[in-house]
């Protein structure tokens, strides 16, 4: 499990003008082996698994698998809640095992002078196939952390 933090700022005055686009986030891509249409395995948030039909969705986690040396082995990708445009649009690659969440497929955007665009993403590598319910047990852990007092 890894966490990142993400903080851009606008190194000028003037914003940086971010256009409508299919990509535009974080990115991963996976292992050279999984290229190819029947390679690559996703599963999103919400339950899809036809990468064509999950394509621009929208989802609070998505999972990427593939084989590796006769093994299943893949990664999920967990959006925050507190991310700009969250639930994220997802772009889910037709033939290469690319994913990505990029808010930029909702229309345009800007990061402007003295107003840091904060994202945050989750990572859970994992051997063997997705598990659905432990990857929504993990997102809700992770978008509402157990808060403690001491008394």
């Amino acid at each position: 499990m890894v966490d990142l933090v993400s903080t851009q700022d606008c190194a000028t005055a003037s914003p940086v003008k971010l256009p409508k686009y299919h990509y535009g986030g974080l990115g991963f891509r996976g292992n050279w082996s999984w290229n190819g249409k029947d390679k690559t395995f996703f599963l999103t948030s919400e339950g899809e698994t036809d990468r064509v039909k999950g394509n621009e969705t929208r989802g609070r986690w998505c999972h990427i698998s593939g084989d590796v040396d006769g093994a299943r082995v893949g990664i999920a990708i967990l959006c925050h809640p507190d991310n700009f445009r969250a639930p994220q649009p997802m772009r889910l690659h037709p033939a290469e095992p690319f994913f990505c969440f990029a808010p930029s497929q909702l229309g345009d955007w800007d990061i402007s002078p003295g107003k840091p665009y904060v994202s945050r993403y989750r990572f859970i590598v994992a051997d063997g196939p997705p598990d659905k319910a432990g990857l929504e047990r993990l997102w809700n852990d992770y978008a509402h952390p157990p808060i403690v007092t001491i008394d």
